[in-house]
């Protein structure tokens, strides 16, 4: 019971926490993204990880350079899922938040090997 609480305290305190802009570390691109890791905000246990991805485009989208996003992924299976974006007016996280939604009900979706996605979930599942 312990546990459970201080799993969902953790949980939590993540979810409405803002994440950092330093510690980056690239772990993947291709032609569009350039995608980083906060490693700092690594938490978790050994199959369920929590982290921040930044996202940073090559092409900016219609208004924004830049997202980040808070995500929970499954070491076991292989699939991540959701729980924070932020997209930016600027490159690298920095600029005006253009939009924030936290808390997000997204489900699960698969990693597939060779995605850029697949990267993250190597770099952090290997930690």
């Amino acid at each position: 019971m312990k546990n459970k609480l201080l799993v969902g305290f953790v949980f939590i305190s993540l979810l409405i926490s803002k994440p950092s802009f330093a510690n980056w570390v690239k772990v993947s691109q291709n032609e569009s993204i350039k995608l980083f890791v906060n490693l700092k905000s690594l938490s978790g246990s050994r199959n369920q990880k929590y982290v921040w991805v930044l996202m940073d485009e090559r092409q900016p989208k219609e208004s924004y350079k830049s997202r980040v996003a808070h995500m929970s992924i499954d070491c076991k299976i292989g699939r991540h899922k959701l729980l924070a974006l932020f997209l930016y007016d600027d490159h690298m996280g920095k600029g005006k938040v253009l939009f924030e939604h936290q808390n997000l009900k997204k489900g699960w979706r698969s990693t597939k090997p060779g995605s850029v996605g697949y990267s993250v979930l190597k770099e952090i599942c290997d930690k």
